[in-house]
């Protein structure tokens, strides 16, 4: 099965925010708040960071449809790498402009 990308993520925090206990449903808000942080961090890191044992992340992470950490890790890090890529062809394209338009004039 696919692991679930940001979208999914942010989907199930969404609808299932409610439905979450106060202790996962703020560690979904701070997950989608510090992306780079779950994407480049550890169990460990993230756990400690938001003070909650490493066995509520791993319970985050498998309410969200993730097999674990490590997966909902690499969901943020691909969300992670599209944004950029995103973010460096609008940049590339507005470069662009401004050079046909320099050119115009």
């Amino acid at each position: 099965m696919k692991p679930p990308t940001i979208d999914h993520i942010k989907r199930e925090i969404v609808t299932r925010r409610l439905s979450l206990s106060p202790k996962l449903a703020d560690l979904a808000h701070w997950t989608f708040e510090h992306q780079a942080e779950v994407a480049f961090g550890t169990l460990q890191s993230v756990s400690r960071e938001c003070r909650v044992p490493q066995s509520t992340v791993q319970r985050l992470a498998a309410t969200l449809g993730f097999s674990g950490f490590k997966q909902m890790k690499a969901a943020y890090q691909i969300h992670l790498a599209q944004e950029a890529s995103r973010r460096h062809t609008f940049h590339r394209r507005m470069l662009d402009v401004q050079s046909h338009a320099d050119n115009v004039e």
